[in-house]
């Protein structure tokens, strides 16, 4: 069943047309993505759908009973309310219904007749409302929700306004998350997540119950929430059954069946052109040629396939440097003697490794290159290049000395070369005409990121230093930075968050978590299979879990850790298991008349939610204290 039809819409942006006679549908249960490229109109799509936009033509017809949750895109919202408060306000209805039964539960023993009918029958309706709403596992939706992405127990009582602006898009995330709306649109909802809390997302998103829209330029994440694609492209759009990978195979087979198509048509169109016009001057053949003329008017052409801009370029390379590309040993460093980067760390990268550095966000990751590059001393040990190696460097913070420059005065001053060798170089990476023009302070973070690529790609290296660099580029662009990075015979050592990248370039993965570097010599999947299957105290030893005072986290040790988390987990599968047994006993219909068990059962559910609150929070401390 549909709940979103999209008939026909077009939408023009003064005289630059957006898109145009767009439709499809999404019906309930649909996991769809949103794909395309930059400025092909996805926001614009979003907006329009939530009504914040009004089309030119066409219409978006949604069903009166489906509610819809948008995640937009940087939205600020500033709130003095404190954070537990405003993520419990959609549950609220549910925590209110819990209490009129449990009210009414305790009245009906004393009543009788008329008014002991009304009672049944209210909370009979009051029931099947909470049942329907899912209202038995409202309060560990919203400890899962509250814990899933991220947020700590003392963050609980600060006002939404004294959050970062990434940690409240997270906030944001989570109040539609717990809204459970019938659609939910999420625009780019992995921005400022790190990899663990994606995960958590991903999961989630799998075991949603109603339909969801998102956009998106993490393929890795994609791959795992998608079932269909939604392709925007070139003012039209186009539905693909599968996840991201599935969706770019059928592209590329279309866009190659296309091109095929395409040149047989125009040999048939060529050949029977040269027969009509050989054609001698007998009438039989003049009769022949008439009809060749009219099954070519008949012919339905075929359109020259579009060729798409893409970033086109390579790092240049300029020669190999020394087996030996960079060597740690004993590295050291820590901010003010306080907080711990890196501890007697020692590595080595070999000329042609392609390394991915990874670790949560704050872990350290920036800090390490700018180790490497010198610009801060280490406390203890070295880290330096092999004999031979020359860097390119890549930030994540796009610095320009000069933000009044034009995009062609930036390049000229960094390469001196000609106005026109600068503007073909420019072109591959999508500055064209006035865009050479723009101001690097006005760009976009995509253009300053295509900016500083086309920088370095006019230096010579044989070491890519690369700090995320793919922040803001669109999928497309992703794929073709991707490529170079592959193709390029020297040795790479990268920051990314972006999953796709890493496993699809990374031949080793170099973690950096709690002062700890670690090097693992294989890629990405191998990666996540080591860090999954290693052995822990909690894996290994399984204890009966007991009621205990829980000792305080900060003052155990790593193992001690590990068992005290696994005591509280089994505590908590036994407590669901009781709140299950519980809510089955109140759905039982032997009980439907006992109003005395029923209210016993409402107490014994509500003494569940307060012992599993308390141990979401011990293991809430437990998991802050080991990570």
């Amino acid at each position: 069943m549909s709940i979103l039809q999209v008939s026909s819409l077009t939408k023009y942006f003064g005289s630059k047309l957006v898109f145009e006679d767009l439709s499809f549908e999404i019906a309930d249960s649909d996991r769809v993505a949103l794909v395309g490229p930059n400025g092909s109109g996805k926001t614009t799509l979003l907006n329009i759908i939530t009504g914040q936009t009004e089309p030119d033509d066409g219409s978006v017809y949604i069903t009166s009973n489906t509610t819809i949750g948008y995640l937009e895109q940087n939205k600020d919202f500033n709130l003095s309310v404190p954070l537990w408060d405003f993520l419990s306000e959609p549950l609220e209805p549910l925590f209110n219904c819990e209490r009129e039964l449990f009210e009414l539960s305790q009245m009906m023993p004393q009543l009788a007749g008329k008014e002991l009918e009304q009672a049944l029958e209210k909370y009979n309706r009051l029931q099947v409302w909470y049942e329907v709403e899912e209202g038995y596992t409202a309060r560990s939706r919203l400890n899962m929700v509250y814990n899933g992405l991220g947020f700590s127990e003392t963050d609980k009582h600060r006002t939404v306004s004294s959050f970062s602006g990434g940690e409240r898009t997270r906030i944001e995330l989570a109040r539609k998350l717990l809204e459970k709306p019938r659609l939910l649109i999420l625009d780019e909802p992995t921005n400022h997540l790190d990899a663990d809390t994606v995960q958590w997302l991903e999961e989630f998103l799998k075991s949603y119950p109603h339909a969801f829209l998102v956009v998106s330029h993490d393929r890795y994440f994609l791959d795992e929430i998608a079932q269909k694609v939604l392709y925007l492209e070139s003012g039209s759009i186009k539905m693909y059954r599968g996840n991201y990978s599935d969706f770019k195979k059928q592209r590329e087979q279309e866009e190659k069946d296309l091109e095929r198509a395409y040149t047989l048509q125009q040999a048939y169109i060529k050949k029977e052109r040269e027969l009509i016009d050989g054609a001698r001057e007998t009438e039989k053949a003049q009769r022949i040629a008439k009809s060749r003329e009219k099954r070519l008017e008949k012919l339905e052409f075929i359109e020259r396939p579009k060729s798409r801009e893409t970033l086109k370029f390579q790092f240049p390379f300029v020669g190999r440097s020394g087996n030996i590309a960079l060597r740690a040993e004993g590295l050291s460093f820590s901010y003010s003697g306080s907080r711990t980067i890196v501890e007697d760390a020692s590595f080595t990268i070999k000329y042609g490794d392609r390394v991915a550095l990874v670790g949560p966000n704050g872990a350290g990751k920036t800090t390490l290159f700018r180790l490497i590059l010198g610009e801060l001393r280490p406390d203890g040990g070295h880290v330096g290049f092999g004999a031979s190696v020359e860097v390119s460097y890549f930030s994540q913070v796009h610095s320009f000395k000069d933000e009044e420059n034009t995009v062609l005065d930036e390049l000229i001053a960094y390469k001196h070369m000609t106005l026109g060798r600068a503007r073909d170089h420019l072109a591959k990476f999508l500055f064209k005409g006035d865009d050479v023009l723009k101001k690097v302070g006005s760009l976009s973070g995509g253009e300053k990121s295509r900016l500083i690529l086309a920088k370095m790609a006019l230096t010579s290296g044989n070491f890519l230093l690369l700090d995320e660099p793919t922040n803001h580029l669109d999928i497309e662009s992703l794929e073709t930075l991707e490529e170079a990075m592959l193709e390029y015979p020297g040795t790479i050592l990268f920051i990314s968050h972006d999953r796709y990248l890493v496993s699809k370039v990374a031949q080793k993965i170099m973690e950096i978590q709690e002062g700890t570097l670690t090097l693992y010599p294989f890629g990405y999947r191998d990666y996540l299979l080591a860090k999954k299957n290693k052995p822990s105290e909690a894996q290994e030893k399984t204890q009966k879990p007991k009621e205990a005072k829980q000792p305080s986290a900060s003052r155990l040790s790593p193992k001690r850790l590990e068992r005290e988390k696994a005591k509280v987990l089994e505590e908590i599968h036994l407590l669901e298991e009781e709140k299950t047994k519980a809510q089955e006993g109140l759905k039982d219909e032997k009980n439907a008349d006992d109003w005395e068990k029923l209210a016993a059962l409402q107490d014994e559910i509500a003494q569940i939610d307060s012992k599993l609150s308390e141990l979401y929070e011990v293991w809430l401390e437990l998991e802050e204290a080991s990570s």
